[in-house]
């Protein structure tokens, strides 16, 4: 995890080797240490492409992306690279707050690098759960005001996670699999 120094050298031993000889297990960690596998600091392993995060830096950037999504809502769901632009981030921190955010269930990267967070996913279903007629994309399209290469991926995942299922060119809303 980003926002941990490393884990604690006690609860590290005792998760990889559970049950067994304690100072076995050190040993072993002592081949990792001197041959540069893992790196001991205060007490914590860590591996050494490790870079420390601080968490509130990390949940400012993940409040930045979430107001990032939702302004652009669905009529133009942000690509990576706009994400990292806006936020002023380094590919490195892009890839750990990615991370981050898919772990706690915030963002889908669908279709050639598009978030869909999910702020905009709740909003777009509630939207749909209104609609009267058939969902198509057409029908999304016009509801949202965005267009086919926007609307077509989410429905598409929205197909993926169980919201919709497929019939042809129309999609049935499953009430029973919202959020």
């Amino acid at each position: 995890m980003p926002q941990l120094r490393g884990m604690p050298l006690e609860q590290l031993v005792a998760r990889l080797f559970p049950g067994e000889d304690v100072r076995s297990a050190k040993e072993i960690l002592s081949l990792f240490l001197e041959n540069g596998t893992v790196l001991l600091e205060e007490g914590r392993v860590r591996s050494p492409r490790f870079v420390y995060r601080d968490p509130e830096e990390l949940r400012r950037h993940l409040r930045g992306l979430e107001e990032l999504c939702a302004r652009s809502g669905v009529v133009q769901l942000p690509l990576l690279e706009e994400v990292r632009h806006a936020l002023h981030l380094s590919e490195q921190d892009l890839r750990i707050l990615m991370d981050v955010a898919r772990q706690e269930g915030l963002v889908a990267v669908i279709s050639e690098g598009m978030l869909l967070h999910r702020v905009v996913e709740e909003h777009l279903l509630e939207l749909l759960g209104t609609v009267e007629s058939d969902i198509t994309v057409a029908s999304v399209r016009d509801l949202t005001g965005s267009s086919r290469k926007y609307v077509l991926p989410i429905l598409e995942h929205f197909d993926a996670q169980g919201y919709t299922r497929r019939v042809g060119d129309k999609r049935i809303l499953r009430k029973k699999n919202l959020r």
